[in-house]
């Protein structure tokens, strides 16, 4: 994990977080494929040519037979995108030869309050969800400005669990577990939010509709207008 200290040579004080909520099928992501972006999980089955610059797998599902084969299609068709797992996971892939653009990470102390621990060469904290844990690594980065898109985060909310990629998934748990897991999350959610204000950090929720409150919210077309007018330069945002 020691090679994670070179993800810190950042050319941007701004990124976008991208989630896989449905509310993705209704945003431009070509405005922002040019700029630092983090995807997670399955998000190139809906968009299978986006050049994401970080892809973040936090579910040890991605090392076992049904998902492995995803991550190595997707690890050999998009050359500059770098890959942060779990350490078992990453230990695998590079076993297949999978070397040079591959972080692992070891993600397992426990959120409570408004513990955090961000640091990618130590112990983090683990998440029930991939969304926290890449706002994590984004803040260890380095990214003063965090921006996050297709965040819905509202499953619990809903009969059937939506991704923009595929709709009307039946759902594997319970609402009330589903319910029960996601209150963990909205806690990390306000940890971080925390951790923001200590580090003179911010994170945005572009995504409309979401069901995250931890965040102020705007709007993409907002975020890109004022991108434009004060050239990538958010420190009077």
């Amino acid at each position: 994990m020691k090679k994670n200290v070179t993800l810190k040579t950042i050319d941007h004080d701004f990124c976008f977080v991208i989630g896989n909520g449905p509310s993705l099928t209704f945003e431009d992501l070509e405005a922002i494929k040019v700029y630092p972006t983090f995807t997670v999980n399955f998000f190139h089955k809906g968009c299978p040519e986006f050049p994401s610059t970080y892809h973040v797998l936090l579910d040890p599902c991605f090392g076992n037979e049904e998902c492995l084969p995803y991550v190595l299609d997707l690890y050999d068709s998009h050359s500059t995108t770098k890959f942060i797992t779990r350490q078992n996971v990453a230990k695998q892939l590079l076993t297949l030869n999978k070397v040079d653009r591959i972080f692992g990470t070891y993600p397992v102390l426990a959120q409570y309050r408004d513990f955090v621990r961000c640091n990618m060469t130590k112990s983090m904290t683990g998440s029930v969800n991939v969304i926290p844990f890449a706002i994590q690594c984004a803040l260890y980065m380095g990214y003063k400005n965090i921006f996050l898109l297709g965040c819905d985060f509202n499953s619990y909310a809903n009969l059937k669990v939506e991704h923009f990629y595929k709709h009307g998934k039946d759902r594997m748990t319970s609402i009330g577990e589903d319910l029960r897991w996601s209150s963990f999350v909205h806690y990390h959610h306000y940890a971080l939010q925390a951790y923001a204000q200590r580090t003179d950090c911010k994170i945005i929720n572009l995504t409309p509709g979401s069901l995250i409150d931890a965040y102020p919210r705007n709007s993409l077309n907002l975020i890109l207008n004022k991108i434009e007018k004060k050239n990538n330069d958010f420190k009077a945002y």
